[in-house]
């Protein structure tokens, strides 16, 4: 589990705040500072390793109170293509659920 403090599921979350959300997790992360990192560029680009890709995703379904799969971090390469598909609804499926399965 991520070492990041501790974040409360908030399903209503809107696309800025989710960016935004974002954009800082990433540069504490990476210990940067929040102006170095471009919403449109690419994740792997930050030099993020896998553990780190991980402990986000981790985080990510803690704050949206959702499961996700565990190849959302490399389907979705930056975070603007992140949160617009963190944004449609029913985005992600856990794995192993068919189609007709809602997510919970």
């Amino acid at each position: 589990m991520s070492t990041a403090s501790p974040v409360t599921a908030c399903v209503n979350i809107n696309a800025n705040t989710l960016a935004a959300w974002l954009t800082e997790r990433i540069s504490e992360v990476l210990g940067v500072d929040i102006s170095e990192i471009d919403v449109h560029d690419q994740l792997a680009d930050y030099g993020l390793d896998s553990r780190q890709f991980v402990d986000l995703r981790f985080d990510l379904e803690e704050l949206l109170g959702r499961e996700l799969p565990s190849t959302l971090m490399w389907e979705n390469s930056s975070i603007v293509t992140l949160v617009e598909m963190l944004m449609k609804p029913n985005p992600v499926r856990p794995e192993g659920l068919g189609s007709s399965e809602p997510v919970q």
